[in-house]
C-alpha cells in the first residue's frame, strides 16, 4: 500500500473510532442524566458532577506528572477497559437504586473527559504536525457527526437498557472500541512520529518545574488557569441550570426526547461552525478578541433570559451561548496559547491547566451546588446571581489574559530562544495584530544581527496580516543581495497584494512599480524577475503595459518567456494583440507561452490546437519539454499518451518532467511513481536538475505537495535527509516542508 492510500486509511479509521466514541458517551449522558433527573430530581445531581470530578482531577494530575512518559495508546486503553469494567458491575451491584444509577451518572461523565482528553492525544500520535494540520479538521467533524447521531437515536438507546440492563450495552460497547483501538495501534504504531523520533529520557523535575511555571512565574499562565477555573464553573452552573428547568417541566421518556434535542441541535450548530467558520473567525478576529466573546455574549444572554423568565426555551438559547462557543472556536483558541510554553513543558502544563484546574473547578462548583440545589426557587435566584458574578470575573479576566498572551508573543520575539521566537512570529499572524503584533514584525526586520530564517518567518506573518503598511519594510529587502530573502519579501507582497487594495494606495502602488521595474533593468536571477513578473497581474493593465513592452522588446528569450506568461495572465481580450504574434515564432518555447495565455479564450482553441499538434509532434529534445509545459498549462487531457510515452523515457530530466505533468492534470496517483526520479535526482549531485525537480514541485497544488512530503517522511533517513539538503540549500524558498522534514 502506497503512503498516500495508507494514509487514507489511517484519517478514516481514526474518524471512525472518534465517531464510535462520541456517538455512545452522548446517548450514555443523555440516558443517565434523564434517568437520574426522573428518579431523583435536580437536587441530588451534585453528587454525581462531584463525584466524576474528583475521578477527573486525580487523573489530570496523574496525566500531568506523567507527561513526558506517557504512552498515547496505553492510557487509552487503560481508561476504556477500566471503564468497561465499572459499567459492567453495575447490574450486580446491590444496595440502593440511587448508588446504582449515581454511579452510573458519574461514569459517563468521567467517560466524557476522558474521552475528550485521551482519543485526540491518541489520533495525533499516529500524526505528524502537517498531517494533523491538514486531518485533524476532518477527525474533529466526526466529533461532532458522533454527538449528531447519539442524540437523534438515543431513545432505541434507552429501549436497548431496558430490555438488557443498565451498564450491559455501554461494557460491550467499550470493549467494542478498545478492540477497534488496538486494531489502529497494530496496523500504524510502526509508522507513529513518536516511534520514529525515540527522545531523551525525561526530566524527573519537569512535573515540578510546570507546577512552579503555571502557577508562580507565568503571568500568562496563572491569569489562564484562573479563567479556566471560571470558565469551567460557568459551564457547571450553565449545563445544571439546563437539567434542573428541564427536570421540572418533564420527566421520563419526554424528558430523555427534549435532553436528545437540545444536544441534537448544538451539535449540528457546532458542527457546521467547525467545518467552515471558525478558523476564519479566528484569523479576522484574533484569539484573545474570541475567547473574550463568549463570557459577553453569555452575559447578554443571561440578561434577556432574565427579562423574559426562565422558561425551558429561554434557558436552551442560554445554553446555547455557552455551547456552541465553547466547542467550536474555543478549543483551537485555547490550544494557541500553550504555543507560548517552553517546548518541554507544553505537554505537562496542558494537562495541569485543562485537566486538573478544570476538575478541581468541577468538584467546587458541585460543592457549592450541593448548597442550594434542593430548592429550585432559590437555584434560580441565586445561580443566576453567581452566573452574572464569575462572568463579569471572567471578562476582567480573559482581557488581562488577552493582553498578557499578546505581551508575551512580543517578548518571545527578541529571545535568544528561537522556538519560541518562531512559535510567536507565527502566532502573531492575524488579521487583528494589523495595529499591536505588525509594529513589532517590522521591528524584528530591522534588526542587524536576527537571524535568515526568523526574518523569513516574520516577513510569512507580516504577509498572512496583509497590511499595506508593511510594503515599505519589504521594500529595502526586496532590493538587497540576500536572494532568499528577497524571494520572501516578493512572497509577502504577493499576498498583499491579493487583498486588490493597490489602488486605494496610489503612493505605496507607483514606488512598488518602480521597484519592480529597477528589479527587472538589474542584473538579478531570472526566477527573481519570474516572481516579479507574475506579480504585475496585481495590477490594471494599464499601469504596467510599459514594462511589459520593454520586457518583449528585450531579447532575453527568458524574460519574454515570463512577460507572456504574465500577459496571459490578464482576463482583458486585449492580449490577444500581444500573443498572436508569437504563436509562429521560431523559438517554440515562446510559442507555447502564447498558446498557453491564449487557451482561455474558447473561440480560439479551434486556431490553437493545430498548433498544439504540430509542437507535440516534433522530438527534438526542447520541443519535448515545451510539449510537457504546454499541456501542463492547458490541461490538455486529451494528450495523456503523449505524457506517458515521455514517463517512460530513459531520459532522466524527460520522465522527471513528464511524471510532474502527469501528476498536475491527472492527480496524485502518479506520485508513488514520480518518487522514483525525484529520489535519483535528489541523491546526485545535479544541482540545475534539482532546481528543475523544485521549481515544479512549486506548480503543484497544496494537497498534492502535503502526499509528497508525506511520501518522503516514509523514506529511509539516508534519502529524506538528501530532499532536506535539497531544501535548504535551494534558490525557493520551502519553511513550511522543513520544519516537518526536520
Amino acid at each position: 500500500m502506497n503512503g498516500f492510500k495508507k494514509n487514507i486509511l489511517k484519517v478514516g479509521l481514526l474518524s471512525v473510532l472518534t465517531f464510535l466514541s462520541y456517538f455512545l458517551v452522548i446517548s450514555l449522558y443523555i440516558h443517565s442524566t434523564s434517568l437520574f433527573l426522573s428518579t431523583f430530581g435536580a437536587a441530588r445531581l451534585p453528587y454525581a458532577i462531584l463525584a466524576s470530578a474528583g475521578v477527573i482531577l486525580l487523573f489530570s494530575i496523574l496525566s500531568a506528572w506523567l507527561a513526558t512518559k506517557l504512552n498515547a495508546a496505553r492510557i487509552l486503553f487503560a481508561g476504556l477497559a477500566l471503564l468497561a469494567a465499572t459499567y459492567g458491575s453495575l447490574p450486580f451491584l446491590g444496595g440502593s437504586p440511587f448508588l446504582q444509577i449515581l454511579i452510573y451518572l458519574a461514569a459517563t461523565i468521567f467517560l466524557f473527559g476522558f474521552l475528550d482528553a485521551s482519543v485526540i492525544n491518541f489520533s495525533t500520535s499516529f500524526l505528524t504536525p502537517l498531517q494533523a494540520k491538514n486531518n485533524l479538521p476532518i477527525i474533529n467533524s466526526f466529533y461532532s457527526l458522533g454527538l449528531i447521531v447519539g442524540s437523534f437515536l438515543v431513545v432505541h438507546f434507552q429501549e436497548l437498557h431496558k430490555n438488557i440492563g443498565l451498564g450491559i450495552i455501554p461494557a460491550i460497547s467499550l470493549l467494542a472500541i478498545l478492540l477497534f483501538a488496538l486494531l489502529i495501534n497494530q496496523i500504524f504504531r510502526k509508522n507513529k512520529p513518536e516511534e520514529k523520533n525515540k527522545k531523551a529520557a525525561p526530566d524527573a523535575s519537569l512535573f515540578r518545574k510546570s507546577i512552579r511555571y503555571v502557577f508562580k512565574e507565568s503571568e500568562l499562565f496563572k491569569t489562564l488557569a484562573f479563567a479556566v477555573f471560571l470558565l469551567s464553573g460557568i459551564h457547571e452552573l450553565t449545563t445544571f441550570k439546563l437539567q434542573a428547568t428541564f427536570a421540572q417541566n418533564f420527566r421520563g421518556e419526554e424528558l430523555t426526547n427534549m435532553l436528545a434535542m437540545v444536544y441534537l441541535i448544538q451539535s449540528s450548530i457546532t458542527f457546521f461552525l467547525n467545518l467552515f467558520i471558525a478558523n476564519k473567525l479566528l484569523f479576522r478576529f484574533g484569539v484573545g478578541n474570541m475567547i473574550l466573546f463568549m463570557p459577553i455574549l453569555m452575559a447578554a444572554t443571561l440578561t434577556a433570559a432574565s427579562a423574559l423568565g426562565f422558561t425551558p426555551l429561554v434557558v436552551v438559547i442560554f445554553f446555547f451561548s455557552l455551547t456552541i462557543n465553547r466547542y467550536s472556536y474555543m478549543p483551537v483558541a485555547i490550544t494557541q496559547i500553550y504555543e507560548v510554553v517552553p517546548e518541554k513543558m507544553k505537554q505537562s502544563v496542558y494537562f495541569l491547566i485543562q485537566g486538573g484546574v478544570n476538575a478541581f473547578s468541577k468538584v467546587f462548583f458541585a460543592a457549592s451546588l450541593l448548597v442550594y440545589s434542593f430548592d429550585i426557587t432559590l437555584e434560580k435566584t441565586l445561580n443566576t446571581g453567581i452566573l452574572y458574578f464569575l462572568l463579569a470575573v471572567v471578562i476582567v479576566v480573559l482581557y488581562k489574559m488577552r493582553e498578557s498572551y499578546l505581551a508575551n508573543l512580543k517578548t518571545n520575539l527578541f529571545r535568544e530562544n528561537q522556538y519560541l521566537k518562531h512559535q510567536s512570529i507565527e502566532l502573531l499572524a492575524e488579521k487583528s495584530n494589523r495595529d499591536n503584533g505588525m509594529v513589532f514584525l517590522r521591528r524584528l526586520l530591522a534588526l542587524p544581527h536576527e537571524t535568515e530564517q526568523s526574518r523569513i518567518k516574520a516577513m510569512g506573518s507580516l504577509g498572512i496580516i496583509a497590511s499595506y503598511d508593511s510594503v515599505s519594510d519589504l521594500l529595502p529587502i526586496i532590493k538587497g543581495e540576500n536572494v532568499k530573502e528577497t524571494y520572501a519579501a516578493l512572497d509577502a507582497i504577493e499576498k498583499i497584494l491579493q487583498q486588490k487594495k493597490i489602488n486605494d494606495y496610489p503612493l505605496t502602488k507607483h514606488t512598488l512599480l518602480q521597484a519592480f521595474k529597477s528589479i527587472l533593468s538589474e542584473d538579478r536571477p531570472l526566477y527573481i524577475k519570474q516572481k516579479v513578473l507574475e506579480m504585475l497581474r496585481f495590477f490594471n493593465m494599464e499601469d504596467v503595459v510599459t514594462f511589459l513592452e520593454e520586457g518583449l522588446s528585450s531579447g532575453d528569450s527568458q524574460v519574454q518567456m515570463n512577460v507572456l506568461e504574465t500577459i496571459g495572465g490578464f482576463q482583458d481580450r486585449g492580449v490577444i494583440s500581444y500573443l498572436q504574434p508569437y504563436l509562429d515564432h521560431e523559438n517554440k518555447q515562446l510559442a507555447t507561452a502564447a498558446i498557453a495565455g491564449l487557451w482561455k479564450f474558447e473561440d480560439m482553441r479551434p486556431y490553437l490546437i493545430s498548433r498544439m499538434a504540430v509542437i507535440l509532434a516534433n522530438t527534438n529534445k526542447g520541443m519535448v519539454s515545451a510539449g510537457l509545459y504546454l499541456i501542463s498549462q492547458t490541461h490538455a487531457t486529451w494528450e495523456k499518451k503523449y505524457v506517458l510515452k515521455y514517463a517512460a523515457s530513459k531520459n532522466l530530466h524527460r520522465r522527471l518532467h513528464a511524471l510532474f505533468t502527469l501528476t498536475k492534470v491527472w492527480g496524485s496517483r502518479y506520485i508513488s511513481r514520480l518518487m522514483i526520479p525525484l529520489k535519483e535526482v535528489m541523491k546526485g549531485d545535479n544541482i540545475d536538475e534539482q532546481e528543475f525537480a523544485l521549481s515544479q514541485y512549486l506548480k503543484l497544488d497544496e494537497a498534492t505537495k502535503y502526499r509528497i512530503i508525506h511520501e518522503i517522511r516514509q523514506l529511509p533517513e539516508e534519502t529524506a535527509i538528501k530532499f532536506v539538503e535539497a531544501f535548504q540549500n535551494s534558490r525557493y524558498i520551502f519553511t513550511e516542508e522543513l520544519e516537518e522534514l526536520s
